[in-house]
């Protein structure tokens, strides 16, 4: 991976101090299944792999490994689900669940590109092209405010067994 995508990962940190927006993976799943309507478990696994690749490549919300890889899968997974629940929230729920879907065409998006994305669509009215945007950096944004994702979804809600 590019020492540019390091480096927003970097910025990230900066507004996303917090480790209380780390998500596991089930915590992931119930939130994004409980608030985007036409999730399912095959999407989100994708965003998960996703994820896992970006620290295998070394590519870390904080800027840097915590040292353990599920501390870093959780930090990705929230900054992931924070991005998706603020498209939802700034753009509507068909444009976070056009960006959800991306990686059915085999386009997974790091979190700085998400809200970029959903600029692109609102601009667009569909996604073609966003591939070769996302490549050339069109959708990144590092001067983007970031918010905690205790302000975009109550997870409470989801910290039960048996939700969604």
């Amino acid at each position: 991976m590019t020492d540019k995508k390091r480096n927003q990962a970097s910025v990230i940190a900066d507004d996303h101090e917090s480790d209380d927006d780390m998500l596991t993976a089930t915590m992931f799943r119930r939130v994004l299944t409980g608030e985007l309507p036409g999730c399912d478990n095959a999407l989100v696994a994708l965003w998960v792999l996703f994820s896992m690749e970006c620290i295998e490549d070394g590519i870390y919300i904080h800027g840097s490994s915590s040292g353990d890889f599920g501390v870093d899968l959780n930090r990705w997974l929230g900054c992931l689900c924070a991005a998706l629940l603020r498209v939802k929230r700034d753009f509507g729920v068909e444009s976070a669940q056009e960006i959800l879907r991306l990686p059915l065409d085999a386009v997974l998006l790091y979190p700085w590109e998400i809200l970029g994305a959903a600029e692109f669509y609102r601009d667009q009215g569909n996604m073609v092209g966003i591939s070769g945007a996302a490549e050339c950096g069109r959708l990144d944004d590092n001067a983007r405010e970031y918010r905690p994702l205790s302000e975009l979804v109550d997870l409470k809600r989801y910290e039960k067994a048996g939700a969604a």
